[in-house]
């Protein structure tokens, strides 16, 4: 069991380290699939910083309403009253 955890840490650091604008939203299915939370904060990252070229991608339609939310608050830095009203509105 332990090899295996410590290979799963392994693979994650590797693709967090790997993590680009251009293969940002199919690792991020990936990592969600897989529960690996450290991956998911790394691409969180890289989709906020790298906005408007992931915007451009064909798998950009579908990132549900949560991540959106959470992308659009680290680009603005904090959390706003807007986008929690817009996330439980809809």
């Amino acid at each position: 069991m332990l090899f295996h955890i410590g290979l799963r840490d392994k693979c994650q650091n590797y693709l967090s380290q790997n993590v680009s604008p251009d293969n940002c939203l199919k690792l991020r299915a990936y990592a969600k699939r897989y529960g690996l939370h450290g991956l998911l904060g790394k691409v969180g990252e890289v989709i906020a910083n790298n906005f408007v070229e992931v915007l451009r991608q064909d798998d950009f339609k579908d990132l549900d309403m949560e991540t959106l939310t959470t992308v659009i608050d680290k680009r603005k830095g904090k959390v706003s009253g807007k986008s929690k009203t817009f996330s439980v509105v809809y």
